[in-house]
């Protein structure tokens, strides 16, 4: 029996602390104060030289629009835009120069074109001392030139025999025809004769109304004249050359 006592002693202890009455409950005042931060006090604007700041500083009025909020976001990039551009394309240089203006700009009226390059190219020799020969311009297939050659060779009989001259014809181009007489030893005479065709005695004095053409050409001018196709050209350069 003496060794049952100590297993009554070990389930006394584990009652007793059963038994152990529980913690008391928190109140109210032992709870921990939420952390509530107090209200800052609005720092003073402080001065500043830069018109920015002191503008987002200054009392709102109550008659003055409200600026736009500014971002900080923005401000940056166009500090670092300002940064990377030229200083040349950041500042211009005010250029006080005054561009020249010609008088066409000026005026708002066409450029008077100069007088060389209105003239005609002139590819023809003046060699008034050279053979000539006479050359008539006249309508292709017109009624009135119908018998000119046979015409002007009974003029040449008649007025010109010692000069023992010959009359042919060639086409010029689609609308016109020439009939050449030939030859004269030097360009004066050449030009009388050419002259001479106005007076009552010549054939063509004979045709009225009808456009046609009477001068004295080089044969080495002739050529050129039948390779460029310009007779107005070459009857500019006639006038100038001979009269």
């Amino acid at each position: 029996m003496a060794d049952a006592e100590p297993a009554t002693d070990e389930l006394a202890a584990d009652v007793q602390v059963a038994e152990e009455p529980a913690a008391p409950e928190p109140t109210e005042t032992d709870l921990p104060k939420p952390n509530r931060r107090r209200p800052q006090p609005r720092k003073k604007p402080v001065a500043s030289n830069t018109p920015a700041e002191n503008t987002d500083l200054a009392p709102a009025d109550a008659n003055t629009p409200a600026a736009d909020p500014v971002d900080p976001t923005a401000a940056e990039q166009d500090s670092t835009t300002q940064e990377n551009v030229p200083a040349a394309i950041v500042a211009p240089v005010a250029d006080n120069s005054t561009p020249e203006i010609t008088p066409a700009a000026n005026s708002g009226a066409p450029a008077v074109p100069s007088p060389a390059s209105t003239a005609p190219k002139v590819n023809y020799a003046a060699n008034l001392a050279a053979p000539h020969l006479v050359v008539v311009a006249y309508p292709k297939n017109h009624a009135a030139f119908k018998d000119i050659l046979t015409k002007m060779m009974a003029y040449n009989a008649k007025y010109n025999l010692v000069d023992k001259l010959a009359v042919d014809s060639t086409g010029f181009n689609g609308t016109t025809n020439f009939l050449i007489i030939k030859e004269f030893d030097a360009g004066k005479k050449a030009v009388s004769y050419a002259t001479k065709q106005k007076a009552p005695q010549s054939p063509l004095s004979k045709i009225r109304g009808i456009e046609f053409t009477t001068f004295a050409i080089t044969s080495e001018n002739l050529l050129v004249l039948m390779k460029e196709g310009k007779l107005e050209d070459y009857l500019t350069f006639y006038k100038n050359s001979y009269f």
